[in-house]
């Protein structure tokens, strides 16, 4: 399952932020952003394992982008 340090992303928000779990509370999870400075806690069963790294979050958000079809391109380099 889930543990400390693991990379998640939230179902309910279209998996669009990269979390880091930094602890638990029973079913919540509380989460901090990875590339933006945002705390969240979260049910676990609407967190998605991902295996995190900078250059694949790059094409996971601008896939993300795209397919939601958002006017807005955010591009990293």
């Amino acid at each position: 399952m889930f543990k400390v340090g693991d990379f998640v992303t939230r179902k309910k928000y279209g998996n669009d932020i990269v979390f880091k779990i930094v602890g638990f509370e029973g079913n919540k999870v509380f989460l901090k952003g990875v590339d933006l400075r945002l705390l969240a806690d979260s049910d676990i069963s609407d967190l998605v394992n991902i295996n995190y790294n900078y250059s694949n979050y790059k094409h996971y958000l601008l896939w993300n982008l795209c397919e939601k079809k958002y006017s807005l391109i955010i591009l990293f380099i």
